[in-house]
């Protein structure tokens, strides 16, 4: 499931990163990097912690919540890199 955040991560900095005149290779990795860094830290750092014995043994409903919850949150904080470092130099230029 995490991988569907990471094409979508991919695709958009391709985009931003040819539009502001950047390497998009480079973008694409530094986007899908931070992704898949801050949805681990999230499921292992934070989810985990917090359901304790649950993260092992759960539902399938509940195991797609905690996928998509670091989805989610691996997807925000790519966006908040692509906004911060990114999207600022394509508004400027």
């Amino acid at each position: 499931m995490l991988a569907i955040g990471a094409i979508f991560i991919a695709v958009w900095f391709f985009n931003s990163a040819k539009q502001a005149k950047k390497n998009p290779y480079l973008w694409v990795t530094i986007g899908v990097i931070s992704y898949y860094i801050f949805s681990v830290f999230c499921l292992y750092g934070i989810i985990k912690p917090v359901l304790g014995h649950a993260f092992f043994i759960h539902r399938m409903k509940t195991g797609i919540a905690i996928k998509a919850s670091a989805l989610v949150f691996g997807v925000l904080m790519g966006a908040l890199i692509r906004w911060k470092f990114l999207a600022n130099r394509t508004d400027r230029g």
